[in-house]
């Protein structure tokens, strides 16, 4: 867990604001009808930016509403084409089973730990429609392996932009007084910066580089603010994704000497922003409290508070072991009367555990399901040239991407948007070998 997590600067919030939900729609919207790819890739990685102007006239509304309702609208021939098509295999409709069940928690389980929770304030409530949204949309938007190369492309777009706008209000978030260190709790429209994705850009810098679609120099720039994103973002789990799903994904196109020279420029540059003023202090500040976490003999401290969530979850999961507890239930709330121990999370921060205790063996075993058909995908595109499957690798790096971060943060929405997708991947080129004999 990030550090002084309760600690957050609320620095951009467009909460109560009518014309902040307003702006934020036709924003979302005017993306989604010039560049479609880019709306449905800011619902994927950037989930917590579209629910982040609520307005509350008579009901709660979010942004994420028109935009969802837009894109099915603009795709809802392909959408039917999809279902009639069988475009929607066997792993998609296990993983809407899985959300779907989570979704609907507070309907079909007994509340525990204080009254029960209301259908919208269910913590599944925003998370669980975005990826249903996307699982339906993905499949029938993904025809070709010309659609997958454009969203993939759009994505890397779409990082690189987010980035950009995070350096500005960087900018003015220091020049209104707060300190450097300060950064790394810097939250713009809900969204703190270990959930900025710099790990994701890395991926795709890596992607644009290996397709020749940008210049050289850019690419060493994009790439060292991403690593400084990845130092804001200040998460362990993050840092192990990326250099183990980067790895993989490079190691096919590059030499060792090219690998050497990029790392070294890379090391250079960081180097020249660690000299900045103040970013000595900051740095060391940051390293000395993972060093402090490390050496605690506690093991609650050790692992931020994790440990406690686990025991107690799989107690959760031991009372009704089947069909679970409701995934909305397994920790005490804040409104709870005094049962259980004194947990601060919101999340268990382990998605297996999060499913075995919310939806018992039942439900894990339609997540294990899941998984061991995405692996068969993967194995598949794993057998073809390397060179030939450039977008199945950054598909299939995003997956393990995804799945690391499983095992200790909230990433609901990469995992299950990237198993679409490799999903569609795998029916494309089904498509393409049929049009390859038939020529």
């Amino acid at each position: 867990m990030e550090l002084s997590i309760a600690n957050y600067v609320d620095y951009v919030t467009l909460s109560n604001s009518a014309w902040g939900w307003f702006a934020l729609s036709l924003l979302f919207i005017v993306i989604a009808q010039f560049r479609p790819f880019m709306a449905i890739a800011l619902m994927c990685f950037y989930p917590t930016v579209i629910w982040a102007a609520a307005w509350n006239p008579f009901i709660t509304l979010y942004p994420a509403y028109p935009l969802i309702l837009f894109l099915f609208i603009k795709y809802m021939k392909q959408i039917f084409k999809a279902f009639f098509t069988f475009r929607y295999r066997i792993v998609i409709v296990l993983s809407a089973l899985i959300v779907i069940w989570a979704f609907l928690a507070p309907l079909l389980y007994t509340a525990t730990y204080g009254p029960p929770i209301t259908f919208t304030k269910s913590p599944n409530y925003h998370r669980g429609l975005q990826i249903l949204a996307t699982l339906l949309l993905l499949p029938a938007v993904l025809r070709s392996r010309d659609d997958i190369q454009k969203f993939i492309s759009s994505t890397a777009h779409l990082l690189i932009l987010v980035h950009l706008l995070l350096i500005i209000a960087s900018t003015f978030f220091l020049l209104s007084g707060h300190a450097l260190y300060d950064l790394h709790l810097m939250r713009i429209l809900e969204t703190p910066p270990v959930f900025w994705e710099s790990g994701l850009l890395l991926l795709c810098l890596g992607y644009l580089f290996v397709r020749r679609e940008m210049n050289f120099s850019l690419l060493i720039v994009f790439g060292v603010l991403a690593c400084a994103g990845l130092i804001l973002g200040n998460s362990r789990t993050r840092f192990l994704a990326t250099f183990l799903t980067l790895l993989y994904f490079m190691y096919p196109y590059i030499s060792k000497r090219l690998f050497s020279w990029v790392m070294s420029i890379m090391l250079l540059m960081s180097v020249s922003i660690i000299m900045l003023p103040h970013f000595e202090d900051y740095l060391s500040r940051l390293i000395k409290q993972r060093i402090e976490q490390s050496e605690s003999k506690n093991l609650s401290e050790l692992t931020s508070g994790r440990s406690t969530a686990y025991a107690f979850a799989y107690k959760r999961w031991k009372s009704s072991p089947f069909v679970g507890v409701g995934t909305c239930y397994i920790l005490p709330r804040s409104t709870a009367v005094n049962q259980g121990p004194n947990i601060k999370m919101h999340r268990v921060h382990n998605y297996y555990l999060e499913v075995i205790a919310g939806q018992g063996i039942i439900g894990f075993g339609l997540l294990i399901i899941v998984i061991g058909i995405s692996v068969i995908m993967v194995m598949r595109v794993a057998l073809i040239n390397a060179n030939k499957a450039v977008d199945g690798r950054i598909i299939v790096a995003l997956f393990f991407f995804g799945l690391i971060n499983w095992m200790f943060k909230e990433s609901w929405g990469i995992t299950y948007c990237t198993i679409a997708i490799l999903s569609a991947y795998t029916e494309t080129r089904k498509d393409t070998q049929t049009e390859l004999s038939e020529n």
